[in-house]
């Protein structure tokens, strides 16, 4: 390094030729950018064409290509006033940057990733005692307790010796050997001879990347049992493994942690330096003296490290962080939200159909108003009407009992009531089959007569009466002759009656007491037992 370097800026940059690296490049310049602010000096991001192309086809050949070159992409950068802080910089880089002179500090995300934030792994091209900055044994220790603690895990019971298998992404820089990217399958001897030794073996294939073709080979070989539990700590704490097997997957060491044995396929893998967490490395005025040469280094750093807020990096490369609790509550949350967010939906859409069904009711009911309106207009026409034709009707019926012939006819139908009656009292008289019916027939014959009478005797003293009587009979001729019968056998026998001659002969005497002969009403012997009402009929003839 030129001791005679003044550094005035600090240039961020990230693997140059692997794609989908812009935002690693951003996320990196946060954890440092108060750094920077504090001493005084400006900060860049370099981020090149490929590390903005997102889609892996497009990138990933030439990645590849790029992990066996030699040349710099970083080499025709004037770079004599920075120095550099990359993300996964790669070995090309360092080496390039190294021979000019440039300092750097390589950094990446520790494969202890359950501590009480994500921890950095740290590589300089300066020397620095970085064990001083990194998570001892016993704190290591003590946060294992702490995540037993929080699983709420008991003493395992009894099980039969087992092996996980755990699957690593297809396109990972750590199982990058002999140009090409490696799978379990370039591994089957090895991982035959440990699958051999335990009872049951579980496999764990990657969570976000996996060959489905691969993992159902390993569950077939080995017979083993599939594990996708998202939350792999409360697995690999519970007692239930003993050993993990992978080709340099970080979980590894994270298993040595936990008290697991571990079985590294891939035995070129490098394992990772010392876990620095952030707030030790801000704090550290030495490295920072160390790394910039000519910046003043002021002791305000210790404070700045200290303010570093908890979870600080977790919360800036989220998606490298294991199910923190905090993730766990952030996780209930987004699912009772989700739930919140579908029982409104289900009580809206419920609301909705009852606002139809409502809408539906009332046109139904309306509809049924109208059809009870238009009835009601109906019945209530059929009622006018009735009333009218009741009110023509007793109109009617009053112009009948109020005329002349209804007065007139007034002793017929007193009359017809009385033999009626007669009639009915005689069927019900015992023995009116016999003797009786004949005794009952001269009552009815008598109060015919009595009736008779009694109408022959209102003529005579109304002659205005007689006259309309005779008139209204004279377009009934059938009638007419009836009446003069009936009324000239009453005459006979009233007149019989009231003058029984004792020396004179009766009318039955003489034979004349039986019915008159309807066709000698002009005979002169008959006209002396003419009864009053027929000889007005005869006089009414003669008038006509």
């Amino acid at each position: 390094m030129d001791a005679d370097r003044i550094i005035k800026r600090v240039l961020f940059v990230g693997d140059p030729f692997r794609g989908d690296q812009a935002e690693n490049v951003r996320k990196t310049r946060q954890l440092f950018s108060a750094v920077c602010v504090e001493l005084g000096l400006q900060t860049e991001e370099l981020v090149t064409e490929v590390n903005w192309q997102t889609e892996v086809e497009q990138w990933l050949p030439g990645w590849q290509r790029s992990m066996g070159q030699r040349a710099s992409a970083l080499a025709d950068l004037d770079l004599s006033d920075s120095a550099v802080i990359g993300f996964e910089l790669p070995s090309v880089e360092r080496a390039d940057l190294t021979a000019r002179g440039v300092p750097w500090m390589a950094v990446d995300i520790h494969p202890l990733r359950f501590l009480d934030d994500l921890y950095l792994n740290v590589t300089t091209s300066f020397p620095c005692d970085l064990s001083a900055l990194a998570a001892s044994p016993g704190a290591l220790s003590l946060q294992v307790q702490a995540l037993k603690l929080r699983y709420g895990l008991s003493m395992p019971a009894p099980h039969p010796s087992t092996l996980a298998i755990f699957g690593q992404t297809l396109i990972d820089k750590s199982i990058f050997y002999d140009g090409k990217f490696c799978t379990l399958l370039d591994y089957l001897p090895a991982l035959d001879a440990h699958a051999q030794r335990y009872d049951r073996v579980f496999y764990r294939p990657h969570p976000y990347m996996r060959d489905d073709k691969l993992d159902q080979f390993i569950l077939d070989r080995y017979q083993a049992q599939s594990h996708d539990d998202r939350d792999v700590y409360r697995w690999l704490l519970s007692g239930e493994v003993d050993a993990v097997c992978a080709i340099s997957s970080s979980i590894l060491e994270e298993a040595d942690c936990f008290g697991l044995d571990t079985f590294a396929l891939e035995p070129r893998a490098a394992r990772a330096g010392h876990a620095v967490s952030l707030r030790a490395l801000i704090a550290s005025t030495q490295l920072w003296a160390a790394f910039l040469p000519g910046v003043a280094i002021p002791r305000s750093l210790k404070a700045l490290g200290d303010a570093v807020p908890a979870n600080f990096v977790r919360s800036v490369f989220s998606s490298w962080s294991f199910v923190s609790e905090k993730d766990e509550l952030n996780a209930r949350l987004s699912a009772t939200e989700a739930e919140i967010h579908q029982v409104r939906a289900e009580l809206a859409q419920t609301q909705s159909d009852l606002r139809q069904a409502q809408r539906v009711q009332r046109i139904q009911v309306l509809r049924q108003a109208r059809r009870m309106r238009r009835l009601q207009r109906v019945v209530q026409r059929d009622t006018h009407d009735m009333r009218a034709e009741i009110h023509r009707s007793q109109d009617e019926l009053h112009s009948v009992y109020t005329s002349r012939s209804w007065r007139i006819t007034a002793p017929l139908r007193w009359a017809a009531r009385r033999c009626k009656a007669l009639w009915a009292r005689a069927k019900t008289t015992p023995g009116h089959e016999s003797a009786g019916e004949q005794v009952m027939k001269e009552r009815i014959k008598g109060a015919a007569s009595r009736m008779l009478g009694r109408v022959n005797r209102m003529l005579l003293k109304h002659p205005e009466m007689r006259r309309r009587v005779l008139a209204s009979l004279s377009r009934f001729p059938s009638l007419e002759r009836r009446l003069r019968i009936l009324f000239s056998q009453q005459f006979r026998q009233e007149t019989h009656t009231r003058s029984p001659a004792w020396d004179q002969p009766s009318a039955a005497a003489d034979g004349q007491l039986g019915l008159p002969d309807a066709t000698s009403e002009f005979g002169v012997a008959n006209n002396a037992h003419k009864s009053p009402l027929e000889r007005e009929f005869r006089r009414y003839r003669n008038l006509k």
